[in-house]
């Protein structure tokens, strides 16, 4: 999509950053200083991959939704 986008003039806009209750398990054990660092990589990358954004989604439904061990994507399975 961002290639496409970017090919033939057309704006790109990036959803989302961040998503409240769809956090990854494996985040949700580290002490806040760790969780910012991945955070920070995260966007980075994002940053790196998509060097031309024009519109970005940041954080969604980060109150009426935030992250919780009660979000099917958010069980431990092992």
């Amino acid at each position: 999509a961002y290639n496409l986008a970017k090919e033939n003039g057309f704006k790109f806009r990036f959803h989302v950053l961040l998503w409240g209750a769809q956090q990854p398990q494996w985040i949700r054990n580290l002490p806040a200083e760790e969780q910012l660092e991945e955070i920070i990589e995260w966007m980075d990358a994002v940053a790196e991959r998509y060097p031309d954004i024009d519109y970005l989604e940041v954080v969604n439904e980060p109150i009426n939704d935030p992250p919780s061990a009660d979000h099917p994507g958010n069980q431990n399975t092992t």
